[in-house]
C-alpha cells in the first residue's frame, strides 16, 4: 500500500472542544468564587458534567476514526473495530459531495465526502479535508474509482442493464423515476444547481427531474445523461421561453404564522364587537389584514434562468434578461457564532437599461450551506453580462463599471483611494496593471511602479462582478 491518510472523524470538533473549554472556565470560576464567598461546588458539578459529555463525544469520534491506504488496484480502510479490504472492481455504486470550510468568513479548505458500496451491500464512508488549491491523493483516488465505475457501467448499460440511484433508474433509452419518465432523446440539459442534479425536458423551463447532487450514483447519472442526450454544436438550449431553463428558484413564505394571527384576531374581535363595536371592528380588520398579507406572500416566486431573472407576485410577473441588465448588485454576508458558520444573508438586485424603463427586481434571503451554489449562480449571471460589455468595448465604447471604476477599450479609469474618499479620475492602460486581488470583501488594483494598491473597491458595489470578469479576460495573456 502506497498512500495512507485519515478519512474519518477528527478531534477538531466543536462538540468535543467547546465543553472542555467551558468546563475549564467553570472550574476556574469556582476556585475564584470559593476564595471570595466560600465554595458551593455548583460550578464544579457543572464542569464535571461537561467533561463527562466531552468524554462521550470523544468516544464517538474515536470509534469513527478511519485511515485509508491506497494500492495500485484496490484500497484498505481500517479504524477502531473496523477493517475492510476492497478491490476497485468491487465498487458497484458511488456518491461524492464537498463542503467548504470557513475561517473568519474566508474559505480555507474543503471537506470531500466519498461513499462506496459493493453488490453485496457492503458500504464504506470516507471524509477527507483538503486545501482549495490543486489536487490531492484522495481526489485522485476518488477520480480513479469514478472512472473505473463509469467504464463498467457503460458496458452494463450496453448489454441492456440499468444504473440505479435514490428513486430513479437509467436505461439505454430513458430515465425513469417516481413521478414519470424522460426519454434520453427528449433531454435538453443536465446541470447541478441549488444542491441538486437537475434534468430538463425539451420545451420546458422547469426541471423535469431533480435529485441530491451528493446521493448515490448522482455523479454517474450526470456523466451518462450528458454523454447520451442529443446535442447540437452551437445551438441554443431549447426551452419554453426567452429566459431559458430555471437554475434557481425560491417561493415566498407560506404565511402559516400570518394565517394563525388572523384567526386569533378574529376569535378575539368578534366577541369584542358585542361589547364595543368600534374596537371589535378594529381587531377584526387587523385579522383580515393578516389574511391578506399571508395570501400576498404566498404568491411570491423568485427565479434565475439561463438568460434572465423573473419575480412573480399576485399582480403579475416581471422579467429582466441578463443582457438587458444595466446594474447587477450582489451582496453576501456570512455569519459566525464563536467561529462556527451559521448561515449567509445575501441579496441580489437587477435594474434594466434606461431605454427599457429601468425595471427593478430585488431578492434577499438567509441561506445556510449554499454559499458555493449561490457563488456559481452569481458567476453565471456576471459572465452573461460581461459578454455584452466585451461587445461594447470591442465597438470602441467605454463602459461604466462601479462608481469608482470605468473600462475603456485600451485601459481602465479609476478614482484612487485617498485619506478621505477618492481622488480625481486616473486612466491607465492595461499594460500598466501589475495585478489584482480580492481580500475580505474588497477588490485591490495594483499599478506597476507603485508600492501599494491604487484603489480598494468593495465587491458589493453595483456591477462589480461583471466588470471583474471583463478585466480578467482582458489581462489574461493571449492564447
Amino acid at each position: 500500500m502506497a498512500e495512507r491518510m485519515r478519512v474519518g472523524s477528527t478531534y477538531k470538533n466543536g462538540w468535543f472542544i467547546a465543553p472542555l473549554v467551558l468546563a475549564g472556565l467553570l472550574m476556574g470560576a469556582e476556585l475564584l468564587w470559593g476564595r471570595i464567598w466560600g465554595s458551593r461546588g455548583v460550578l464544579t458539578v457543572l464542569g464535571f458534567g461537561l467533561m463527562l459529555f466531552a468524554s462521550v463525544v470523544w468516544t464517538v469520534i474515536f470509534m469513527r476514526r478511519r485511515w485509508l491506504e491506497i494500492g495500485a488496484e484496490g484500497f484498505e480502510i481500517d479504524g477502531p473495530g473496523f477493517h475492510q479490504v476492497w478491490r476497485d472492481l468491487e465498487v458497484a455504486s458511488l456518491s461524492w459531495s464537498t463542503k467548504r470550510n470557513y475561517a473568519n468568513g474566508v474559505p480555507k479548505s474543503e471537506t470531500c465526502f466519498l461513499a462506496v458500496a459493493d453488490a453485496k451491500g457492503r458500504r464504506a464512508k470516507m471524509a477527507h479535508e483538503r486545501g482549495l488549491e490543486g489536487t490531492t491523493a484522495f481526489a485522485d483516488f476518488a477520480s480513479r474509482l469514478f472512472e473505473g465505475l463509469c467504464g463498467r457501467t457503460r458496458e452494463h448499460l450496453a448489454k441492456g442493464g440499468e444504473l440505479k440511484g435514490e428513486g430513479w433508474k437509467l436505461g439505454r433509452e430513458a430515465l425513469s423515476f417516481t413521478a414519470g419518465e424522460i426519454r434520453i432523446s427528449e433531454i435538453s440539459g443536465v446541470a447541478e444547481f441549488d444542491g441538486q442534479l437537475r434534468v430538463w425536458r425539451k420545451g420546458s423551463n422547469d426541471a423535469a427531474f431533480g435529485v441530491g447532487a451528493g446521493t448515490v450514483n448522482a455523479t454517474l447519472l450526470r456523466r451518462f445523461l450528458d454523454e447520451q442526450r442529443p446535442k447540437e454544436e452551437g445551438a441554443a438550449i431549447d426551452s419554453g421561453d426567452d429566459l431559458g431553463r430555471v437554475l434557481f428558484e425560491r417561493r415566498g413564505p407560506r404565511g402559516v404564522l400570518l394565517y394563525l394571527l388572523g384567526v386569533v384576531a378574529l376569535l378575539f374581535g368578534v366577541p369584542i364587537m358585542t361589547q364595543a363595536l368600534g374596537g371589535g371592528l378594529l381587531v377584526v380588520g387587523v385579522g383580515l389584514l393578516f389574511f391578506a398579507w399571508a395570501w400576498w406572500v404566498g404568491g411570491l416566486m423568485f427565479r434565475c434562468h439561463d438568460r434572465g431573472v423573473s419575480r412573480r407576485t399576485r399582480s403579475g410577473t416581471r422579467t429582466i434578461r441578463y443582457r438587458d441588465t444595466a446594474v447587477f448588485t450582489y451582496r453576501a454576508t456570512r455569519h459566525f457564532v464563536n467561529g462556527a458558520y451559521t448561515g449567509t444573508t445575501m441579496s441580489m438586485e437587477f435594474v434594466s437599461r434606461p431605454e427599457l424603463g429601468r425595471e427593478k427586481i430585488t431578492w434577499s434571503a438567509s441561506l445556510q450551506g449554499m454559499d458555493e451554489e449561490i457563488d456559481k449562480l452569481r458567476d453565471h449571471i456576471s459572465k452573461v453580462m460581461a459578454a455584452r460589455w466585451v461587445e461594447e468595448l470591442q465597438a470602441g465604447k467605454p463602459v461604466d463599471w462601479t462608481p469608482n471604476l470605468r473600462l475603456h477599450p485600451d485601459g481602465l479609469e479609476f478614482r484612487p483611494s485617498g485619506f478621505i474618499g477618492h481622488k480625481d479620475w486616473v486612466k491607465k492602460s492595461f499594460g500598466e496593471v501589475a495585478g489584482t486581488s480580492l481580500e475580505k470583501g474588497f477588490f485591490y488594483l495594483f499599478i506597476k511602479g507603485e508600492p501599494k494598491s491604487s484603489i480598494g473597491e468593495p465587491v458589493s458595489a453595483p456591477n462589480f462582478f461583471p466588470g471583474y470578469y471583463v478585466l480578467l479576460l482582458t489581462l489574461q495573456p493571449p492564447r
